[in-house]
């Protein structure tokens, strides 16, 4: 039985990886389970991810919140979530 699984790419990255699994003669699809395939028999990514640690889940949790904290440096306050949620309640969610 197979599922259909949708991902989101960014149009260059597509374009660049269509074009070298053109010229290696596999599919997106194919390449995709490829790397599924791989990831569920090494239980986890089966190449280096740079800044991540693929054997300390705990080491991944803090590199990742790092990288968040990086992109997403302020927190909303408990104050100006209330405020969100009281705008939703009355309607005014934008």
């Amino acid at each position: 039985m197979q599922s259909t699984f949708s991902i989101r790419l960014d149009e260059e990255t597509k374009k660049s990886m269509d074009a070298l699994c053109e010229s290696i003669g596999v599919s997106m699809s194919a390449a995709f389970n490829i790397f599924a395939k791989a990831f569920v028999r090494d239980g986890g990514f089966p190449f280096e991810v740079k800044g991540f640690s693929t054997t300390n889940p705990l080491d991944s949790f803090w590199a990742a919140r790092r990288v968040l904290r990086e992109k997403y440096p302020a927190e909303p306050s408990i104050e100006e979530i209330d405020e969100e949620i009281r705008k939703v309640r009355k309607g005014n969610g934008a």
